[in-house]
């Protein structure tokens, strides 16, 4: 995959959650997700009727395996999901060939094959660069728009608005704390020898240690607002929040603290996102 432009940042999923955006509009869908209630169905008559005594009901309701909890397992697979396009879980079966247990599979170690008669194989890769390989039954797959076979992996499409994020980040922290200087104009109406000069700028190098300047009664200092490009980039913080939210169809409203703008229907925007994005999912 190449990234849109020649300077964009590779994030891994570890990487990209360090944006608070990102982890705000993640954590949102896999929570939302993982609490939504989960039913098995079975045909009896070309009727369909709720099954709870099947295992496969067990396994999605109480303990889909032996360390994981049904609402961790769906949230660990819609995290998957958004970041990297495709949701893997190993089925394990019993003897007689009924679900015993599901355990996700990291997409980052997954590779998916189709042979020439159509055959898909899921190639999943350890640490080692060891390999096993599962046949299309022993894998739930969940998959976003892709070629058919595998999903598109979000991380790198949006690797442009990523890295945009975080340099408006390492910048506003540069323009904010200023490495420990105030910015501002020092004047006085009497001539300064350059010893003089040394011992006040030696007075507001040592602020970044805790020191306090103490200036001649005849000085006074004036602060300086932020310069355009300064406010510029605090706009340009604005907008990328927005652009990641819609690469995760998360109304910004929702991860903002604030509750979105002044007047906006909180309750209309979440219904919106309930019915645009967690139910077309």
């Amino acid at each position: 995959m190449v990234p849109v432009t020649t300077n964009s940042q590779v994030f891994s999923s570890e990487k990209a959650v360090q944006i608070p955006v990102v982890w705000a509009c993640v954590d949102l869908l896999s929570r939302t997700v993982a609490s939504l209630p989960i039913e098995v169905f079975k045909d009896l008559n070309g009727e369909r009727q709720l099954d709870t005594k099947c295992n496969l009901h067990s396994i999605l309701t109480v303990s889909p395996n032996f360390m994981m909890t049904p609402y961790e397992l769906m949230q660990t697979l819609v995290m998957h999901w958004c970041l990297r396009g495709n949701a893997y879980a190993q089925i394990v079966r019993k003897g007689d060939g009924s679900v015993k247990a599901l355990y996700p599979l990291n997409p980052d170690q997954m590779n998916v094959y189709m042979d020439e008669s159509g055959k898909i194989t899921y190639r999943y890769y350890d640490k080692k660069n060891h390999y096993v390989d599962y046949k299309t039954e022993d894998v739930l797959h969940w998959k976003c728009m892709g070629n058919g076979i595998k999903g598109l992996s979000k991380l790198e499409f949006m690797s442009s608005s990523l890295t945009e994020n975080a340099t408006a980040q390492e910048s506003a922290n540069d323009v904010f704390t200023s490495k420990g200087r105030l910015k501002g104009i020092l004047s006085t109406p009497n001539l300064l020898h350059p010893k003089q000069k040394e011992e006040i700028e030696v007075q507001f190098r040592n602020m970044a240690t805790g020191g306090i300047p103490v200036l001649p009664a005849s000085m006074t200092f004036q602060q300086l607002s932020l310069s355009p490009a300064e406010t510029q980039l605090l706009e340009t913080r604005k907008f990328s929040v927005e652009e990641i939210c819609r690469w995760f169809g998360v109304p910004s409203a929702l991860v903002n603290s604030d509750g979105g703008a002044p007047g906006s229907n909180l309750e209309q925007v979440t219904a919106n996102f309930y019915k645009g994005t967690i139910y077309q999912s």
